[in-house]
Parts: C-alpha cells; sequence; structure tokens
C-alpha cells in the first residue's frame, strides 16, 4: 500500500515539474530569440520556451496568460475592455452628424473603418486615450462601421456598428388621377432615401379606407424617385365623389401628406348593347369600307378605338369622340388583304371592354 501511494506522489510531482517547465516569453523589437536564429521584427513577439528558454511548440504555454520578458517582468497580453455607446445598433438618426463615444478599461489609440464606402482605410480618432465622445460625419442611409482600440503593446479590440442616418424628409412630390373620375387605379410619386410605409387614404366623408403600399413590390426608383401604383376596390363607392391622399413615413418617423384630390367614381364599364352587329362590311365598290354602328350605355363616355395589326404603321385610331342618345356611327376603309382589328371602347375614368373582328378586303 504504501509503495502504491509513493509511486502516485512521484507522478503527480513529475506532472506538476512538466507543466511549470515552460513560460510564455515576450520579446521587444530588435531583440533576439532566446537561441540567438532570429531576432524580433515587431513591437511584441510571444514565443513559447522551456524554463531554460529553449524554444518549445507554442501548444505548451495554451494555458499561461501574460507573457513575461526576459528580465522577468510582465508584459500586458490582453486585449482593452471598450464600451460603445453611440452610435447604437439599429438606431436611425436625424442628421449625418453623429456622435462617436466609447470608454476603455486602459489607455489605447482608437480607429474606425466605413465597412461599406471605406475603401478599407482605418481613421484615428485619438491617441492614448481611454474615453472619446465626439462627433462623426456619416453617410446618409445605411452605415456599417467597426471601432478599433490598439493598446501600446498591440493588443486590439473591435466592436462593430450598424445604423442609420435619415436626414432629410419624406416629400411626395405627386399623385394621380389629379381630377375628374377613378376606377380604383391611383398612383404617387416622392423622394426618400429611407422609406418606412406608403399609405392610401380614400373615401367620403363618413367613410375612410386604408390600403398600405408594399413599397419594394408596388414602387420601383428611376433617377433618384420613387413610381408607385396601386390597385384600390371601389365598388363600394360607385357614381359618388370620394377624396383621396397618400401619406408617406421615413425610417425616423417623419411624415408628408400629399394634397386631397377630389374625384368621381366609376367602376362600371361601358355596355356595348349590339355585339352582335355592330360593324358590317361594302359590298362591290364598297367592299373595302367597314360600317360601324354602336350602340352603347355609358354616362361618363371618352372614346371607341381601333387596332389594325396589319397596318404598315399600327396604332390606336379613334373611331368615336361622342354618342348621340348612345349611337355612334361611323365608317372607315381598309387596304387589301386580310384583317384582324381590335375595337376598345372606354370611359372617362379608364373603364375599358374590347372586341375583335376580321375580314378580307379583295377589290
Amino acid at each position: 500500500m504504501n509503495k502504491k501511494v509513493i509511486l502516485l506522489a512521484i507522478a503527480c510531482l513529475s506532472l506538476l515539474s512538466i507543466v511549470s517547465a515552460y513560460r510564455l516569453v515576450c520579446l521587444q523589437r530588435g531583440e533576439p530569440y532566446p537561441a540567438g536564429n532570429r531576432t524580433c521584427l515587431h513591437d511584441i513577439c510571444q514565443i513559447c520556451t522551456t524554463d531554460d528558454y529553449l524554444q518549445a511548440h507554442s501548444s505548451h504555454c495554451n494555458d499561461i496568460g501574460a507573457c513575461e520578458l526576459l528580465n522577468g517582468t510582465s508584459v500586458d497580453g490582453e486585449a482593452p475592455n471598450i464600451t460603445v455607446r453611440s452610435p447604437v445598433d439599429n438606431t436611425v438618426y436625424l442628421s449625418t452628424s453623429v456622435l462617436l463615444n466609447f470608454k476603455s478599461n486602459e489607455p489605447c489609440t482608437l480607429y474606425y473603418i466605413d465597412n461599406l464606402n471605406g475603401r478599407g482605410r482605418w481613421k484615428r480618432t485619438c491617441s492614448d486615450c481611454t474615453e472619446y465622445s465626439r462627433n462623426r460625419r456619416f453617410e446618409e442611409g445605411l452605415n456599417d462601421i467597426t471601432i478599433k482600440c490598439v493598446d501600446d503593446n498591440g493588443n486590439k479590440a473591435e466592436v462593430r456598428k450598424v445604423f442609420r442616418v435619415d436626414s432629410k424628409k419624406p416629400k411626395i412630390t405627386k399623385t394621380e388621377p389629379l381630377n375628374g373620375f377613378s376606377n380604383g387605379i391611383f398612383e404617387a410619386q416622392f423622394v426618400e432615401e429611407n422609406p418606412f410605409s406608403l399609405i392610401l387614404n380614400y373615401g367620403t366623408y363618413s367613410v375612410i379606407r386604408k390600403k398600405p403600399l408594399n413599397i419594394s413590390r408596388d414602387c420601383y426608383k428611376k433617377n433618384g424617385k420613387n413610381y408607385c401604383s396601386i390597385d384600390a376596390d371601389l365598388r363600394e363607392f360607385d357614381g359618388k365623389e370620394i377624396d383621396y391622399w397618400f401619406e408617406l413615413k421615413d425610417m425616423a418617423n417623419q411624415l408628408d401628406i400629399s394634397k386631397h384630390i377630389d374625384l368621381q367614381v366609376d367602376t362600371t364599364p361601358p355596355v356595348l348593347n349590339n355585339p352582335g352587329s355592330f360593324w358590317q362590311q361594302g359590298a362591290g365598290r364598297e367592299v373595302k369600307y367597314i360600317y360601324f354602328n354602336f350602340n352603347v350605355t355609358e354616362e361618363n363616355f371618352d372614346e371607341i378605338t381601333y387596332y389594325d395589326s396589319s397596318d404598315s404603321n399600327p396604332r390606336w385610331r379613334r373611331l368615336c369622340g361622342r354618342l348621340k342618345d348612345g349611337i355612334c356611327q361611323t365608317k372607315k376603309s381598309f387596304r387589301n388583304g386580310n384583317h384582324i382589328v381590335d375595337i376598345q371602347i372606354s370611359d372617362e375614368a379608364g373603364n375599358a371592354i374590347a372586341e375583335r373582328i376580321s375580314f378580307l378586303v379583295a377589290d
């Protein structure tokens, strides 16, 4: 039994000897390695050695804290502990001048870099300081910066901050329709780098509806301006007068409201009462003529147009610009050949119906 105890004691002593047989040595710039084969080329060089200063594998010193100089004094090997009070992550600032405020547990040199537009260059803000508080200018929109604190021994700590700058108020520059009628299609143009929400308001004095737009889906950006369009269901207001306006809010909670506009609502498309007999082709010498006789029901009639796809310069052309007692009679001549002609009847609100006819002209 005593023999086992003695052997265990010897093993423990051997283990302690192994643990304490290594040290982490710090060399300063220009100081030679203990073995004399190299020279430290940095402000601080750390090497793992035995107690006899023979270089050893670095893994033997993993559990050793601060390194020590060859004269026995220790060297700080720990990074500074910094606290960044400003800027605050995910905050929207109303000015391009943003406070940069930090505190460190030891003197250090403070730098920061713009991770988005900094071109890889660090900017120094102070040297040998434990606190810093001063405004710095940042770009409009999203900002992503890294703040670095480096102490005298080259130990460094880094903190990343992401925030937004929105110093300009949102502005709705145009809305449509400007007057007249609406069938539910509304448009808005605005200038804002950081839009948060765009809402269409519409209705009568007693009933107001709200319809939010999905800015990423309902809008597109061109030359610094946002163009948006939305279709609102106005059937409950058909035949009535409504008031509409847009509200635009940015990420800083700044609000712009467009001008209120009054419109007549018309969601009912025109009705063609004689769809099977509104046209007839001439005969004999008149074969090149198509005789139209439209019977239309529409209180807010706008026009009837046609599009001949076989035309050498196809485009929409007007057939009728007004109705007389709901009737429009006219005739048009067409060139020789097969024709497929689209007819569109529309009202002032933009509602429309379409018909297609086909015929052959061979005189």
